[in-house]
């Protein structure tokens, strides 16, 4: 179970002390407990339990964390209600966001839930070098029409020596897009929504592959860059195959539906130069 803690400890590499709820309470039940959307965890809530655990694993406990493309602070509450001092941005112009009080009903849950919400214009990130020991980047370059060297760059920039950039994709090549597209089946997102976006496509662009995190890792410059097949999306499977499901990819991180990308930013760290073509 993730749970917060009442007690409150020092980050190990001497980060302030981080304030705690004042009395255990499992972080994913305050989430359905608190959360202003209700019917917005349609998949459930195992990508938020996946992020929780790879950042306690990997960021001490009171650290700084960013949260790049927060949208509704749903993955960065958990964070903080574990005692991460959580910091958010989104440029918040998906149209659901923008629907009735969507965006004011956000803000009061950012507050409510002990995270600095910042609206972002989407073309940088307002905050000092150096700054954070953790960045979050969950299902976000996908999105992207052009190549994520920059963000990421960005991003790795924000972290201080030693701090853990964190990364979430899509798994393009997942077991159920395999059958699907044998099947005949798109492994894109739905076509609908294609074809409804009008002008402007938020959908997915790229999405990546076991070996595309690996390359990314090493493009980046990152220290002990790991790549890591998780289980976010199983709800959508009818409820009689998601047993089987997880048996069969269980030996096999490479066909899970999501995959992650775990690296530290080495002292000393510039953006590597693009090499090649």
């Amino acid at each position: 179970m993730i749970q917060s803690t009442s007690t409150s400890n020092r980050a190990q590499d001497g980060a302030e002390v981080a304030s705690r709820p004042s009395h255990d309470v499992d972080a994913l039940d305050w989430l359905r407990r608190e959360f202003p959307f209700p019917d917005y965890f349609t998949v459930g809530l195992d990508a938020h339990r996946s992020l929780a655990e790879i950042v306690l694993d990997r960021v001490p406990r009171g650290g700084r964390v960013l949260d790049i493309g927060c949208g509704p602070c749903d993955k960065t509450a958990v964070l903080s209600r574990l005692g991460y001092r959580c910091t958010a941005i989104d440029d918040f112009r998906d149209p659901w966001h923008r629907e009735g009080d969507h965006l004011d009903r956000i803000r009061r849950f950012a507050r409510h839930a002990g995270v600095d919400l910042v609206e972002g214009d989407g073309q940088s990130l307002p905050f000092p070098p150096a700054t954070f020991d953790g960045v979050v980047l969950c299902d976000i370059i996908e999105h992207l029409h052009s190549s994520p060297r920059g963000l990421l760059g960005a991003a790795i920039g924000l972290l201080r020596d030693g701090g853990t950039l964190i990364v979430t994709v899509p798994n393009a090549l997942n077991l159920r897009k395999r059958i699907d597209v044998l099947r005949g089946r798109t492994n894109y997102p739905p076509y609908r929504q294609f074809f409804a976006s009008g002008d402007t496509w938020r959908g997915h662009v790229r999405e990546y592959a076991w070996d595309d995190l690996v390359q990314l890792g090493t493009y980046l410059g990152l220290s002990e860059p790991t790549v890591l097949g998780r289980h976010h999306m199983t709800s959508v499977l009818p409820s009689w195959s998601r047993g089987i499901y997880r048996l069969a990819t269980a030996p096999l991180e490479g066909v899970r539906d999501t995959l992650v990308l775990c690296g530290r930013k080495p002292a000393g760290w510039i953006l590597p130069p693009v090499t090649g073509a």
